[in-house]
């Protein structure tokens, strides 16, 4: 038991150390033994913890998108089109419905909807049959009596799936205005042919969508100024110009033979003592204005004038509640009153415009929305598909051919010596290199299935959906001829005098047991085998065949993860064996990083030498042990070590505490992490790795972030190793020794 309880507390550290790390595979604790369940549940919350701190941006950026949604009026909800779980519920939409908490995960037909099943009229069916499908359908609420218009189109939402938007606005006042305006159609004939104009109107601008917008509004200024008998139509939108309310003419329609003052064709702002100097008070209640100049004060009438203004009627536009601007129907051959019918119509008619308005905001937002949520998944330089996509999209892929049984290809593409080809001809035709590669190979691609990856670098992947290995050698050919045949001059290639590409293949009918980075692996591996082999070729291997201990994977998040979670589940951290604990720390450190050595060192209990507990080389795949280092006079470096998470050196020609220490152990060095063991919050020790000077890093490694994480995850798995064995700092030494 006492023994249980140190592990436990040991576990308990690592809870709080790993909660910035990359672990990825959740234990099931339920399938363990009695006795392990409680250690695998405070795994399990490591791992939680990881999730929330690695999704910290994806965390942001979504609250970012809800605080857009919660700040519009309509009535928002998004859904999971397949299960009709809620994932997010607007303020809107909550407060309507009474909604109390956040609604995410309970199912939107119960929940907004009092029903036990979904709707069979529900278009989330008919969504998913066509996806870029837009559905727009009226709804009467039954209580309350409103009628809300609403609007389903599926959307991009968080994590790269696909979510049911639906929002819904409000239209009762609307659609009651036009129950006035019917009421009203016996009173005359102008009356009657100014309604239907209005209700043509109401329609144009109910089925507008944002990007036909301006030429619906357009077309409705012209249907009413007509229909109003005015010779001008104006909508203004007001600013605030040093302090002073301003207008300006923000649409305009004119009949055949009247135009616009000067000032207001060319849009500038106006003060509205020279536009409507008695208005903005009026407008301010509210109300509208129906004048005639001559009823004017002299100054007024004389402004009026110039402006060729006989009567006008304007209306205010609210938005919001917040005074928009107005909109004036103006008469310049002819004063003319407008009577109090024409005047109610034209203001409903004003408050129709307004609430396009509003909505076309809203629309607006919604597709900038999507159109931010796509962009995360193209790269920028090349405009292909990005790593991101790659890795959210590909399991997903597999899983689809897994369930129809069938085949999958996967090639993996690198230009031949591009470093060479940047260095002689400059960044810039560097960048155009990859973007005419990364679209002639998208051009080799012809099934809407089949996806192009910017892998990272000069690394591109195609994925190739129900493609067998014979129609991968044809796409395959088809790049290496049509890149070739792209001549885009490289003096400095050893394969040929122009850019050149090799390509790695592989193939395989998918089971439900394989992972994304399986067909990734085996592709990179015969990638590999073809550089090796001369460059400019297509290799190809089965996936049954790949040597999976011969490759070295590609660093990433996802393969570090992987390896934390490995080591963690390792009994080895718990059995009191440090030199044991350590083989295995830097023997999985060194493969997921892919650098040359890892090693282990103890600090010593005065704190004047490293003491060696294991050094692990990845060329000869052996661990050893090394003398001492004496750091008795390398008080810079411990002050580093004592109060840094890392110490990374990505460059060692570069002056630093780490370079003198390094180019005692070999100037094939080229870069450095080392990482502090930390017992109680007191240094214990140190993971170093070292990275010698090779083809892929001749001279530099940028450390990244991911890969700083990583190492420093490593040091915890150390400490919890010493912890776990109940090794203080002065019995260190002695146990190793």
């Amino acid at each position: 038991m006492p023994e249980n309880n140190l592990l436990e507390r040991g576990l308990e550290q690592l809870v709080a150390a790993c909660e910035a790390g990359n672990l990825h595979v959740m234990l099931d604790a339920d399938a363990l033994p009695r006795e392990e369940q409680t250690l695998a549940h405070l795994f399990n919350r490591a791992l939680a913890g990881n999730r929330a701190g690695g999704a910290a941006q994806e965390t942001a950026r979504l609250a970012g998108l809800k605080s857009i949604l919660n700040g519009m009026e309509a009535l928002i909800c998004v859904c999971d089109p397949e299960s009709f779980e809620i994932l997010f519920l607007n303020d809107s939409i909550r407060e309507n419905f009474g909604i109390e908490n956040d609604g995410v995960g309970h199912y939107c037909y119960q929940l907004l909807q009092g029903q036990a099943a979904p709707c069979p009229t529900c278009p989330y069916a008919k969504l998913l049959e066509e996806p870029d499908k837009t559905i727009t359908w009226e709804h009467q609420e039954v209580i309350k009596g409103s009628v809300l218009r609403k609007t389903a189109r599926l959307i991009d939402w968080i994590g790269g799936k696909k979510a049911h938007l639906e929002y819904a606005i409000d239209i009762t006042g609307v659609r009651k205005t036009q129950q006035q305006l019917e009421q009203m159609v016996h009173e005359s004939k102008h009356i009657n042919y100014l309604l239907h104009m209005v209700n043509r109107v109401s329609a144009i601008l109910l089925q507008s969508t944002a990007a036909g917008f301006e030429d619906d509004l357009l077309q409705s200024l012209a249907i009413l100024g007509e229909a109003a008998e005015a010779d001008r139509v104006n909508i203004w939108e007001n600013h605030v110009v040093d302090g002073v309310l301003c207008c300006a003419p923000w649409r305009t329609w004119c009949r055949e033979g009247f135009e616009l003052p000067e000032d207001a064709a060319e849009r500038k702002d106006i003060r509205y003592s020279e536009v409507l100097p008695a208005c903005k008070e009026t407008f301010g209640h509210k109300n509208c204005v129906n004048a005639l100049a001559a009823d004017r004060p002299a100054a007024e009438r004389e402004l009026m004038a110039r402006r060729g203004v006989l009567s006008v009627l304007a209306f205010p536009i609210y938005l919001k509640d917040e005074f928009w601007g107005f909109i004036s129907f103006v008469n310049c051959q002819s004063e003319r009153l407008f009577t109090e019918n024409e005047e109610k119509i034209l203001c409903s008619a004003s408050e129709l415009i307004a609430a396009a308005l509003v909505r076309n905001g809203m629309e607006r937002n919604i597709l900038r929305l999507e159109t931010k949520a796509g962009q995360i998944y193209y790269d920028a330089l090349t405009g292909i598909y990005n790593r991101r996509f790659l890795d959210e999209n590909l399991q997903r892929t597999l899983g689809s051919v897994a369930r129809a049984g069938g085949v999958l290809s996967l090639l993996m593409v690198d230009i031949d010596h591009f470093k060479k080809y940047n260095d002689t001809y400059g960044h810039s035709e560097g960048d155009y290199c990859l973007r005419v590669v990364a679209q002639t190979l998208r051009g080799c691609t012809t099934r809407a299935d089949d996806y192009v990856v910017r892998y990272g670098g000069e690394e591109f992947a195609v994925v190739l959906r129900d493609t067998n290995k014979d129609g991968a050698a044809v796409v395959a050919g088809k790049i290496l001829d049509n890149i070739r045949k792209l001549n885009i001059p490289h003096a400095a290639s050893d394969v040929a005098d122009c850019v050149t590409v090799s390509i790695g293949g592989t193939c395989g009918k998918v089971a439900h047991t394989q992972d994304g980075e399986d067909y990734i692996r085996c592709a990179d591996e015969m990638l590999y085998q073809a550089k090796q082999t001369g460059r400019n070729r297509y290799l190809y291997a089965p996936m049954q065949s790949c040597a999976q201990h011969a490759y070295k994977p590609p660093v990433n998040a996802s393969n570090l993860g992987n390896a934390l979670a490995g080591i963690t589940m390792m009994p080895v951290l718990s059995d009191g064996n440090l030199p044991s604990a350590a083989q295995v720390i830097c023997e999985v450190g060194a493969h997921a990083l892919n650098v040359h050595r890892v090693g282990v060192w103890l600090m010593s209990p005065d704190e004047k030498r490293l003491q060696s507990l294991a050094y692990f080389s990845l060329a000869t795949g052996k661990c050893s042990v090394q003398d001492d280092f004496d750091i008795s006079a390398r008080a810079q470096y411990m002050g580093l070590l004592k109060t840094r998470r890392v110490l990374a050196v990505p460059d060692m020609r570069q002056k630093t505490p780490l370079s003198d220490i390094a180019q005692e152990y070999g100037p094939q060095i080229c870069a450095l992490l080392d990482a502090p063991v930390r017992v109680r919050g007191k240094l214990a020790g140190v993971v170093c790795i070292e990275q010698d000077s090779c083809e892929k890093y001749p001279e530099k490694r940028e450390w990244t972030i991911e890969e700083q994480n990583f190492a420093s995850s490593l040091a915890d798995m150390m400490a919890l190793a010493i912890a776990s064995a109940g090794v203080n700092d002065d019995r260190a030494s002695a146990r190793v020794q």
